[in-house]
């Protein structure tokens, strides 16, 4: 069942503490984990926060056969981002994506969504992604990712993972429906 925004509102505390949450670090250049339990309105929160919250929150859905590949998912990060510009085959789908955020003169809001997938495709999007991104959100402070999942981000990748040492992520968990 999906629900629409004032439904979201009139539901629980918990959730709308999760919203509140999630906003208030996004809005402090914080990149937020949020866990969400199964039949928890995980999207529609984040579809909520978007319309209402931060309309510049672009929203990338992993579950899209279009992000399979890397540099399917690079061209919808860029997307995104409101970037005109596809990305090139690999290695320069990186260069092109990094050097698209840093000549931004704030940082890039991103979801994404499905985030659990990235286990099954460690192959595909290998280890350069996530040192992107994690140079991005870290180093440079050109992204801040709000990353959709069921599982806690640290137990989707390895110990050594580029995007482990994230030590500012923030995790907001969302309860299921009661």
């Amino acid at each position: 069942m999906a629900l629409n925004e004032g439904d979201l509102d009139a539901l629980t505390p918990d959730w709308r503490g999760a919203r509140d949450s999630i906003i208030r670090h996004l809005r402090q250049g914080h990149s937020v984990n949020l866990v969400v339990e199964p039949e928890a309105p995980g999207l529609e929160l984040i579809a909520q926060i978007k319309k209402n919250y931060l309309p510049a929150l672009g929203l990338v859905d992993l579950n899209d056969d279009a992000t399979i590949s890397r540099q399917g998912l690079v061209s919808a990060m860029l997307r995104a981002c409101g970037s005109p510009t596809l990305a090139p085959p690999e290695p320069e789908d990186l260069v092109t994506f990094t050097l698209e955020l840093r000549e931004r003169p704030a940082p890039a809001f991103l979801a994404l969504l499905h985030f659990d997938l990235v286990a099954t495709r460690k192959r595909q999007y290998e280890i350069d992604l996530f040192a992107a991104l994690r140079d991005l959100i870290t180093e440079k402070r050109k992204l801040v990712l709000l990353i959709h999942s069921q599982r806690h981000f640290i137990e989707l990748l390895p110990s050594d993972h580029p995007l482990s040492s994230i030590t500012d992520l923030k995790t907001v968990e969302l309860p299921g429906r009661s």
